[in-house]
């Protein structure tokens, strides 16, 4: 019975993430697909019921891309098991001797997921800690031999800067227009 209790308690936490991830959207959607809503109007917003369904069911736009779905489906679902299944069989019989062959089909479904989170990391980091942002940035430009710049464009103009701080500005000389601060 501990055991058990035990097992519950850790596959719980995972059953609640399946639940809020997977299961909240979709019961949303669901009472979603019962109203009646008018994005530009909220006070329209009303149940409906079936009606959207009842809609659906005579809309032809709706059972053309229907059919252009369900041909799509089955044709690339058939077509990846096949091609799948031929490049497994080839490389089970002509290169079961170099497992290292067999082993590097496998990069792509490892490196792939990397790639795509490398860019959404680096956003984090520089959202989450606007001075290590800057620094980041400022050792990047170093690195590229000063290549890289933290300064807007301006077309060459400094303006800009002198005038956050307070400095007397040089805007009739650098074609920049406005007042000084």
């Amino acid at each position: 019975m501990k055991d058990r209790r035990t097992a519950m308690a850790m596959v719980s936490p995972t059953v609640v993430i399946v639940a809020l991830v997977f299961v909240y959207p979709l019961l949303v959607s669901l009472w979603t697909s019962f109203q009646y809503k008018v994005l530009s109007q909220p006070d329209l917003n009303r149940f409906y019921g079936l009606g959207n369904y009842q809609w659906l069911w005579k809309e032809p736009r709706f059972w053309d891309a229907f059919s252009r779905s369900i041909v799509f489906l089955v044709f690339t679902v058939a077509l990846s098991i096949a091609v799948g299944m031929l490049v497994a069989l080839l490389l089970d019989h002509y290169c079961s001797h170099w497992p290292w062959l067999k082993a590097l089909y496998l990069v792509p479904m490892v490196v792939t997921p990397v790639v795509v989170a490398l860019p959404a990391g680096e956003y984090h980091v520089k959202a989450s800690n606007p001075a290590f942002s800057q620094a980041l940035e400022f050792d990047l430009s170093v690195a590229a031999g000063g290549v890289m710049s933290n300064a807007p464009a301006t077309g060459g103009r400094t303006s800009w800067s002198r005038r956050a701080h307070g400095t007397p500005s040089t805007a009739s000389s650098t074609g920049c227009t406005g007042t000084t601060s």
